[in-house]
């Protein structure tokens, strides 16, 4: 019996020793700091690009499902609306790409201040038929054609077409990023067709119908797959746009898509406390990729 005993004692000190020295699950976030919940989660906006971001950080943070993550972001109608529910408190955290002039001017016109970390790299695309024959632009030549300057392909080495631009809504993302690289004057009449419908036929404005000459741009991660396609997009420098090119900088027309909130929060607020999570490298991992 004394034996029986020394050999279960001698067991449960053995595992004792072993669960000693296995390492404590790491927190999610930093030592001392109240976890997050449902509750006290800081109001979180993103943009229907972004919008799989952030329910990925909501999902992480908080260990819940995505359908409960999905009911705490709320969707702006576009990239600057979400920048200025930020800064006039209407939500704290904001996943968004780079933001355009609009909010460059209201930052630049009051005291307010934001915080920003890349998560991820976007790019700006222009795109055509191809039945020009260029394959290639600088940027120099994409600003004369946005200026007026250039009005044909055959002033490119392309041939006799003229150049129909197609542009994109203001304050998005992609109108953002258009703005940034190449002009932030540019005005861009809609092109329309006209539709028939239930007899009726009115214009309708389009952003790009693939006509030969025509000259649209978009977001690399709205884009699609090119390989293949009747669209072809155009290089620049002769640099074609992918997402290897994109995240080793070659291509010129990058955007990023970040991570924001107000330069006013307090060190140890929940909004401070999710952001840091977020920016480091097992936030990044969870939160995932755009495309």
């Amino acid at each position: 019996m004394k034996k029986a005993l020394l050999i279960l004692f001698s067991c449960l000190l053995l595992l004792a020793v072993a669960c000693s020295e296995v390492e404590p699950e790491p927190s999610r976030f930093k030592p001392g700091s109240l976890e997050l919940t449902a509750e006290n989660l800081p109001r979180i906006c993103a943009t229907p690009y972004t919008k799989a971001m952030a329910v990925n950080m909501v999902t992480a943070a908080l260990g819940c499902d995505a359908a409960t993550a999905e009911a705490s972001v709320t969707v702006c109608d576009n990239t600057d609306d979400c920048y200025e529910k930020l800064m006039k408190s209407q939500c704290d955290i904001i996943i968004a790409h780079d933001y355009g002039k609009d909010i460059t001017a209201l930052l630049d016109s009051t005291e307010l201040g934001i915080v920003s970390t890349e998560l991820d790299r976007d790019a700006l695309v222009f795109f055509t038929n191809g039945s020009h024959g260029v394959e290639s632009v600088t940027l120099e030549q994409l600003k004369s054609i946005y200026k007026g300057e250039v009005i044909a392909w055959k002033q490119l080495e392309g041939a006799e077409q003229a150049i129909t631009l197609f542009g994109q809504r203001a304050r998005t993302a992609t109108q953002n990023a258009f703005q940034r690289h190449i002009s932030a004057e540019a005005e861009i009449s809609p092109v329309t067709r006209p539709i028939i419908s239930s007899g009726v036929t009115y214009n309708a404005e389009v952003s790009y119908d693939n006509r030969n000459g025509g000259l649209g741009y978009n977001l690399l991660s709205l884009s699609g797959d090119f390989s293949g396609g009747s669209i072809k997009p155009l290089k620049i420098n002769n640099v074609a746009p992918s997402k290897e090119t994109v995240a080793s900088g070659e291509y010129a027309f990058t955007v990023g898509v970040n991570l924001v909130i107000r330069d006013s929060e307090k060190s140890d607020s929940n909004t401070k406390l999710l952001y840091d999570w977020a920016i480091s490298e097992q936030g990044k991992t969870a939160i995932g990729k755009l495309y």
